[in-house]
Protein backbone atom coordinates (compact mmCIF):
# COMPACT_ATOMS: atom_id res chain seq x y z
CA UNK A 1 0.00 0.00 0.00
CA UNK A 2 1.37 3.38 -1.01
CA UNK A 3 0.35 7.01 -0.48
CA UNK A 4 0.92 9.92 -2.85
CA UNK A 5 0.13 13.50 -1.85
CA UNK A 6 -0.93 16.10 -4.45
CA UNK A 7 -1.69 19.43 -2.74
CA UNK A 8 -4.24 18.68 -0.03
CA UNK A 9 -5.36 15.41 -1.67
CA UNK A 10 -4.02 12.13 -0.33
CA UNK A 11 -4.16 9.45 -3.00
CA UNK A 12 -4.44 5.86 -1.82
CA UNK A 13 -3.01 3.35 -4.29
CA UNK A 14 -3.45 -0.48 -4.40
CA UNK A 15 -4.67 -3.09 -7.09
CA UNK A 16 -7.33 -3.91 -10.05
CA UNK A 17 -8.36 -4.23 -14.35
CA UNK A 18 -10.16 -2.74 -20.00
CA UNK A 19 -9.30 -0.70 -23.19
CA UNK A 20 -9.66 1.37 -26.49
CA UNK A 21 -9.52 5.13 -26.58
CA UNK A 22 -12.61 6.91 -25.34
CA UNK A 23 -14.73 9.01 -27.67
CA UNK A 24 -16.84 11.86 -26.33
CA UNK A 25 -19.48 13.54 -28.50
CA UNK A 26 -20.68 17.06 -27.71
CA UNK A 27 -23.84 18.69 -29.10
CA UNK A 28 -23.65 22.39 -29.95
CA UNK A 29 -24.67 24.89 -27.32
CA UNK A 30 -25.18 27.37 -30.17
CA UNK A 31 -25.41 27.00 -33.94
CA UNK A 32 -26.81 29.26 -36.61
CA UNK A 33 -25.96 30.92 -39.91
CA UNK A 34 -25.29 34.53 -40.83
CA UNK A 35 -26.80 35.94 -44.02
CA UNK A 36 -25.06 38.72 -45.94
CA UNK A 37 -28.22 39.39 -47.98
CA UNK A 38 -30.30 39.87 -44.79
CA UNK A 39 -27.65 41.48 -42.56
CA UNK A 40 -29.95 42.26 -39.62
CA UNK A 41 -31.74 38.91 -39.50
CA UNK A 42 -31.15 36.37 -36.75
CA UNK A 43 -31.58 32.71 -37.75
CA UNK A 44 -30.82 30.95 -34.47
CA UNK A 45 -34.10 28.98 -34.41
CA UNK A 46 -33.81 27.51 -37.91
CA UNK A 47 -33.50 23.73 -38.33
CA UNK A 48 -31.01 24.14 -41.19
CA UNK A 49 -27.70 25.87 -41.86
CA UNK A 50 -26.87 26.76 -45.48
CA UNK A 51 -23.33 27.56 -46.68
CA UNK A 52 -22.80 29.66 -49.82
CA UNK A 53 -20.09 31.77 -51.47
CA UNK A 54 -20.54 35.52 -51.78
CA UNK A 55 -20.61 35.40 -55.63
CA UNK A 56 -17.47 37.43 -56.12
CA UNK A 57 -16.40 40.99 -55.41
CA UNK A 58 -19.19 43.36 -54.44
CA UNK A 59 -21.89 40.69 -54.19
CA UNK A 60 -24.04 40.12 -51.11
CA UNK A 61 -24.94 36.41 -51.12
CA UNK A 62 -22.60 34.88 -48.56
CA UNK A 63 -24.00 32.41 -45.99
CA UNK A 64 -21.73 31.11 -43.21
CA UNK A 65 -22.41 28.57 -40.45
CA UNK A 66 -21.44 29.18 -36.80
CA UNK A 67 -20.99 26.34 -34.28
CA UNK A 68 -20.03 26.39 -30.57
CA UNK A 69 -19.59 23.56 -28.03
CA UNK A 70 -19.19 23.34 -24.26
CA UNK A 71 -15.98 21.41 -23.47
CA UNK A 72 -15.95 22.07 -19.72
CA UNK A 73 -16.17 18.35 -18.87
CA UNK A 74 -12.63 17.98 -20.29
CA UNK A 75 -10.25 19.61 -17.79
CA UNK A 76 -7.29 21.82 -18.61
CA UNK A 77 -4.26 19.66 -19.28
CA UNK A 78 -6.21 16.59 -20.42
CA UNK A 79 -4.71 15.01 -23.53
CA UNK A 80 -6.76 14.52 -26.70
CA UNK A 81 -5.68 12.67 -29.83
CA UNK A 82 -8.35 13.86 -32.28
CA UNK A 83 -11.27 16.26 -32.61
CA UNK A 84 -13.75 16.44 -35.50
CA UNK A 85 -16.57 18.85 -36.25
CA UNK A 86 -19.31 16.74 -37.84
CA UNK A 87 -22.23 18.14 -39.87
CA UNK A 88 -24.88 16.28 -41.86
CA UNK A 89 -25.15 17.46 -45.50
CA UNK A 90 -28.71 16.76 -46.67
CA UNK A 91 -29.62 19.11 -49.51
CA UNK A 92 -28.30 21.48 -52.18
CA UNK A 93 -29.85 24.41 -54.03
CA UNK A 94 -29.33 26.31 -57.32
CA UNK A 95 -26.19 24.38 -58.37
CA UNK A 96 -24.83 21.10 -57.01
CA UNK A 97 -21.85 22.02 -54.75
CA UNK A 98 -20.19 18.60 -55.12
CA UNK A 99 -16.40 18.91 -54.82
CA UNK A 100 -16.44 22.43 -53.40
CA UNK A 101 -14.10 22.95 -50.44
CA UNK A 102 -15.83 24.23 -47.31
CA UNK A 103 -13.32 25.61 -44.83
CA UNK A 104 -13.57 25.74 -41.05
CA UNK A 105 -12.19 28.77 -39.17
CA UNK A 106 -11.68 29.31 -35.45
CA UNK A 107 -13.99 32.06 -34.17
CA UNK A 108 -12.09 34.66 -32.16
CA UNK A 109 -14.85 36.69 -30.43
CA UNK A 110 -18.05 35.97 -28.54
CA UNK A 111 -21.47 35.39 -30.11
CA UNK A 112 -24.87 33.96 -29.23
CA UNK A 113 -27.20 32.10 -31.59
CA UNK A 114 -30.22 34.02 -30.30
CA UNK A 115 -28.86 37.44 -31.22
CA UNK A 116 -26.08 37.18 -33.81
CA UNK A 117 -26.62 38.62 -37.29
CA UNK A 118 -24.38 39.33 -40.26
CA UNK A 119 -23.90 42.88 -39.00
CA UNK A 120 -22.97 41.68 -35.47
CA UNK A 121 -21.03 38.61 -36.60
CA UNK A 122 -17.99 37.52 -34.58
CA UNK A 123 -14.45 37.75 -35.86
CA UNK A 124 -12.64 34.64 -37.08
CA UNK A 125 -9.16 33.48 -37.96
CA UNK A 126 -8.56 34.17 -41.65
CA UNK A 127 -6.37 31.06 -41.85
CA UNK A 128 -8.59 27.99 -42.01
CA UNK A 129 -8.28 25.22 -39.45
CA UNK A 130 -9.17 22.59 -42.05
CA UNK A 131 -11.31 21.95 -45.11
CA UNK A 132 -13.78 19.31 -46.26
CA UNK A 133 -15.08 18.73 -49.78
CA UNK A 134 -18.79 18.44 -50.41
CA UNK A 135 -19.47 14.79 -51.34
CA UNK A 136 -21.55 13.51 -54.27
CA UNK A 137 -24.27 12.16 -51.98
CA UNK A 138 -25.98 13.32 -48.83
CA UNK A 139 -24.02 12.19 -45.78
CA UNK A 140 -21.90 13.33 -42.84
CA UNK A 141 -19.02 15.72 -43.45
CA UNK A 142 -16.16 16.22 -40.98
CA UNK A 143 -13.49 18.85 -40.32
CA UNK A 144 -10.32 18.15 -38.32
CA UNK A 145 -10.25 20.67 -35.47
CA UNK A 146 -7.78 18.85 -33.21
CA UNK A 147 -5.36 21.76 -32.80
CA UNK A 148 -8.10 24.23 -31.94
CA UNK A 149 -9.75 21.84 -29.48
CA UNK A 150 -6.42 21.30 -27.69
CA UNK A 151 -5.99 25.06 -27.37
CA UNK A 152 -9.55 25.42 -26.03
CA UNK A 153 -8.99 22.67 -23.45
CA UNK A 154 -5.59 24.04 -22.40
CA UNK A 155 -7.12 27.55 -22.17
CA UNK A 156 -4.46 29.00 -24.47
CA UNK A 157 -7.24 30.20 -26.81
CA UNK A 158 -10.81 31.17 -25.94
CA UNK A 159 -13.48 28.71 -27.03
CA UNK A 160 -15.89 30.55 -29.32
CA UNK A 161 -16.29 27.63 -31.73
CA UNK A 162 -15.95 27.60 -35.52
CA UNK A 163 -17.25 29.28 -38.66
CA UNK A 164 -17.76 27.14 -41.79
CA UNK A 165 -17.47 28.97 -45.12
CA UNK A 166 -17.29 28.53 -48.89
CA UNK A 167 -14.51 30.92 -49.92
CA UNK A 168 -14.05 29.86 -53.55
CA UNK A 169 -15.35 32.60 -55.85
CA UNK A 170 -18.28 31.49 -58.01
CA UNK A 171 -18.72 34.75 -59.95
CA UNK A 172 -22.05 34.12 -61.70
CA UNK A 173 -25.70 33.29 -61.00
CA UNK A 174 -27.02 30.12 -59.32
CA UNK A 175 -24.34 29.92 -56.63
CA UNK A 176 -23.85 26.39 -55.22
CA UNK A 177 -25.44 26.13 -51.78
CA UNK A 178 -25.02 23.23 -49.32
CA UNK A 179 -27.55 22.67 -46.52
CA UNK A 180 -26.74 21.11 -43.13
CA UNK A 181 -29.02 20.21 -40.24
CA UNK A 182 -28.79 22.39 -37.11
CA UNK A 183 -29.28 21.40 -33.47
CA UNK A 184 -32.94 22.42 -33.84
CA UNK A 185 -33.62 19.68 -36.41
CA UNK A 186 -35.28 16.39 -35.48
CA UNK A 187 -32.25 14.25 -36.36
CA UNK A 188 -28.65 14.16 -37.64
CA UNK A 189 -27.72 17.12 -35.46
CA UNK A 190 -24.21 18.62 -35.52
CA UNK A 191 -21.71 17.32 -33.01
CA UNK A 192 -18.08 17.59 -31.99
CA UNK A 193 -16.27 14.27 -31.59
CA UNK A 194 -13.22 14.21 -29.32
CA UNK A 195 -10.98 11.19 -28.79
CA UNK A 196 -9.28 10.96 -25.39
CA UNK A 197 -6.58 8.38 -24.60
CA UNK A 198 -7.45 8.90 -20.91
CA UNK A 199 -11.20 8.55 -20.55
CA UNK A 200 -13.90 7.61 -18.06
CA UNK A 201 -17.39 6.46 -18.97
CA UNK A 202 -20.33 5.76 -16.66
CA UNK A 203 -22.44 2.73 -17.55
CA UNK A 204 -25.67 4.65 -16.93
CA UNK A 205 -26.84 8.26 -16.75
CA UNK A 206 -29.09 7.53 -13.76
CA UNK A 207 -29.19 5.02 -10.91
CA UNK A 208 -31.71 4.27 -8.17
CA UNK A 209 -30.83 4.09 -4.48
CA UNK A 210 -29.41 0.63 -3.91
CA UNK A 211 -28.21 0.38 -7.51
CA UNK A 212 -24.73 0.24 -9.05
CA UNK A 213 -23.09 2.34 -11.74
CA UNK A 214 -20.14 0.68 -13.44
CA UNK A 215 -17.26 2.88 -14.58
CA UNK A 216 -14.96 2.07 -17.50
CA UNK A 217 -11.51 3.63 -17.22
CA UNK A 218 -9.40 3.95 -20.35
CA UNK A 219 -5.75 5.01 -20.31
CA UNK A 220 -4.22 3.61 -23.49
CA UNK A 221 -0.82 5.24 -22.96
CA UNK A 222 -0.54 4.39 -19.26
CA UNK A 223 -0.53 0.59 -19.06
CA UNK A 224 0.76 -0.61 -15.70
CA UNK A 225 0.48 2.76 -13.97
CA UNK A 226 -1.46 3.18 -10.75
CA UNK A 227 -4.74 5.05 -10.97
CA UNK A 228 -6.97 6.89 -8.50
CA UNK A 229 -10.66 7.62 -9.05
CA UNK A 230 -12.48 10.41 -7.23
CA UNK A 231 -16.13 11.48 -6.99
CA UNK A 232 -17.61 14.81 -5.99
CA UNK A 233 -20.91 16.69 -5.86
CA UNK A 234 -19.62 19.46 -8.13
CA UNK A 235 -17.69 19.77 -11.38
CA UNK A 236 -14.77 21.89 -10.21
CA UNK A 237 -12.29 22.57 -11.61
CA UNK A 238 -9.71 21.63 -9.01
CA UNK A 239 -6.13 22.68 -9.77
CA UNK A 240 -3.27 20.19 -9.89
CA UNK A 241 -0.17 22.20 -10.69
CA UNK A 242 -0.98 24.01 -13.94
CA UNK A 243 -3.58 21.40 -14.86
CA UNK A 244 -7.07 20.64 -13.56
CA UNK A 245 -9.36 17.78 -12.66
CA UNK A 246 -13.05 18.46 -13.18
CA UNK A 247 -14.13 17.83 -9.58
CA UNK A 248 -14.94 19.96 -6.56
CA UNK A 249 -13.00 19.71 -3.29
CA UNK A 250 -15.93 18.60 -1.14
CA UNK A 251 -16.67 15.94 1.47
CA UNK A 252 -17.63 13.33 -1.10
CA UNK A 253 -14.31 13.74 -2.91
CA UNK A 254 -12.35 13.36 0.31
CA UNK A 255 -14.32 10.23 1.27
CA UNK A 256 -13.94 8.68 -2.19
CA UNK A 257 -10.17 9.30 -2.18
CA UNK A 258 -9.64 8.08 1.36
CA UNK A 259 -10.85 4.51 0.85
CA UNK A 260 -13.11 4.79 3.91
CA UNK A 261 -16.17 3.38 2.06
CA UNK A 262 -14.86 0.48 -0.07
CA UNK A 263 -18.39 -0.96 -0.14
CA UNK A 264 -19.55 2.15 -2.04
CA UNK A 265 -16.49 3.15 -4.08
CA UNK A 266 -15.36 -0.14 -5.62
CA UNK A 267 -11.89 -0.43 -7.20
CA UNK A 268 -11.36 3.30 -6.87
CA UNK A 269 -7.64 2.55 -6.69
CA UNK A 270 -5.64 0.07 -8.71
CA UNK A 271 -3.46 -0.36 -11.78
CA UNK A 272 -4.16 0.18 -15.46
CA UNK A 273 -4.04 -3.18 -17.26
CA UNK A 274 -1.66 -4.10 -20.06
CA UNK A 275 -4.59 -3.47 -22.42
CA UNK A 276 -4.87 0.12 -21.16
CA UNK A 277 -7.97 -0.03 -19.01
CA UNK A 278 -9.56 -0.76 -15.67
CA UNK A 279 -12.99 -1.05 -14.10
CA UNK A 280 -14.54 0.61 -11.05
CA UNK A 281 -18.06 1.06 -9.67
CA UNK A 282 -20.23 3.14 -7.37
CA UNK A 283 -22.67 1.11 -5.26
CA UNK A 284 -25.26 3.66 -4.18
CA UNK A 285 -26.58 3.13 -0.64
CA UNK A 286 -30.30 2.38 -0.46
CA UNK A 287 -31.17 5.77 1.01
CA UNK A 288 -34.07 7.79 -0.43
CA UNK A 289 -32.45 11.02 0.78
CA UNK A 290 -29.82 10.61 -1.96
CA UNK A 291 -32.40 11.05 -4.76
CA UNK A 292 -31.65 14.07 -6.95
CA UNK A 293 -27.90 14.15 -6.28
CA UNK A 294 -25.47 14.35 -9.20
CA UNK A 295 -22.24 12.38 -8.81
CA UNK A 296 -19.26 13.62 -10.85
CA UNK A 297 -16.38 11.21 -11.33
CA UNK A 298 -12.90 11.42 -12.87
CA UNK A 299 -9.56 9.64 -12.48
CA UNK A 300 -5.83 10.24 -12.52
CA UNK A 301 -2.94 8.00 -13.51
CA UNK A 302 0.06 8.31 -11.24
CA UNK A 303 3.76 8.47 -12.07
CA UNK A 304 6.41 9.72 -9.66
CA UNK A 305 8.45 11.48 -12.36
CA UNK A 306 5.46 13.34 -13.88
CA UNK A 307 4.49 16.90 -12.83
CA UNK A 308 2.83 16.72 -9.38
CA UNK A 309 3.09 12.93 -9.67
CA UNK A 310 0.17 12.91 -12.15
CA UNK A 311 0.74 11.44 -15.62
CA UNK A 312 -2.77 11.82 -17.09
CA UNK A 313 -6.15 13.31 -16.15
CA UNK A 314 -9.48 12.02 -17.47
CA UNK A 315 -12.64 13.81 -18.47
CA UNK A 316 -15.54 13.98 -15.99
CA UNK A 317 -18.41 11.48 -16.11
CA UNK A 318 -21.68 12.40 -14.40
CA UNK A 319 -24.71 10.38 -13.31
CA UNK A 320 -27.76 11.19 -11.20
CA UNK A 321 -29.35 9.27 -8.35
CA UNK A 322 -32.97 9.04 -9.41
CA UNK A 323 -36.05 7.38 -7.96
Amino acid sequence: MKFLTVGFITLLVITATMSAQGIETFPPTDDTFIDQYAPNSNTGTKSYIPIRNTHGSGATWELDGLFKFDLSSIPRGAKITAAKLCLYYYRWWDTNPVGRLLTCHRITSSWNEKTVTWNTRPTHDSTSTSGSQVPAGFTWMAWDVTGDARAFIDRTKANHGWQVMDLKKWGRANIPMAYFYSRESTGNNPYLEITLPTHIKAGAATVQPGGTVNLTLTAVNDAGLAYQVGSSLGTGPLSIGNREIGLTADSLLLVSLSGMLPGVFVNYVGFISAQGGAGAAVKVPNEHALVGININTAFLTLKASAPSGIESISNTATFMIKK
